[in-house]
């Protein structure tokens, strides 16, 4: 779905779209 129907469906059911980037890897070679 769509980032506007995500934050429309959130905003239904009074509740805020929070987007988070989080490492697929655990290990902290990202660095």
């Amino acid at each position: 779905p769509s980032l506007r129907t995500l934050k429309r469906l959130a905003a239904g059911m009074g509740m805020k779209l929070k987007l988070e980037f989080v490492p697929a890897q655990s290990d902290s070679s990202a660095r």
